[in-house]
């Protein structure tokens, strides 16, 4: 989509939601490597919003995808980069960014890696 859009095809701009549905579909996919792809998604869109694509800022729902997809993961120290995340959108929320404050899906979701962790 982003290529798209970078060709030329303004109907095709990315947002918030058109990533967040990438992301929720790797929390649901058994790949060994989902958790790993979820994040570079969350980080391409940290980049792309600094970039200047406003529709683009990860919200408290792509953070809870992708913790979300770390806490369904078998992978050693998912739980560690589950808590991570919540920890990076805590200290964004506290340093005054909107629309990204952890919640109580967002606590819980850690609190379910951590009781699946080995």
């Amino acid at each position: 989509m982003l290529k798209l859009y970078e060709g030329g095809r303004e109907g095709c701009s990315p947002n918030a939601t058109s990533f967040n549905t990438v992301i929720d579909a790797w929390s649901k996919s058994r790949e060994k490597d989902a958790p790993k792809r979820a994040e570079e998604l969350l980080s391409k869109m940290e980049e792309l919003h600094q970039q200047g694509y406003a529709d683009v800022r990860p919200d408290t729902i792509s953070y809870n995808a992708v913790i979300n997809t770390w806490a369904k993961s078998r992978e050693e120290g998912a739980a560690h980069k589950a808590e991570a995340i919540l920890n990076h959108m805590q200290k964004l929320y506290e340093d005054g960014r909107e629309g990204c404050s952890p919640n109580a899906t967002s606590f819980n979701t850690v609190i379910d890696a951590w009781s699946k962790s080995r």
